[in-house]
């Protein structure tokens, strides 16, 4: 059992459980700079916009109504992966910190 596991395991398993936290700030900065991407295009196309005149606005608006929806889906999908991301480590670290609180009961 983990309990009576060599004290080097445990050192092991707090460099795992550091390193997945490490991997998940790096990965976390390139999800950042993808939503400043997409704000950046969002920025742009509404610049974009506003350099037609309103008759030709519907027409834009009509064209552009598929980036932007894809825009809204790509930041949801950023969203999902940054709550998985974020959710992997900290189930990790709970189910560590239970293993040792079971562990220091049983002495």
């Amino acid at each position: 059992m983990y309990c009576n596991s060599p004290p080097f395991r445990h050192i092991k398993n707090i460099a795992i459980l550091i390193g997945t936290f490490v991997f998940s700030v790096i990965v976390q900065l390139f999800l950042n700079n993808q939503l400043s991407v997409l704000k950046f295009i969002n920025s742009n196309m509404n610049a974009y916009k506003e350099t037609f005149t309103k008759s030709n606005t519907a027409l834009f608006a009509e064209k552009s109504e598929l980036t932007y929806c894809e825009l809204k889906k790509q930041k949801q999908r950023l969203k999902v992966v940054e709550v998985l991301l974020w959710a992997i480590p900290s189930v990790l670290l709970v189910i560590w910190i239970t293993m040792i609180c079971n562990c220091s009961k049983s002495y």
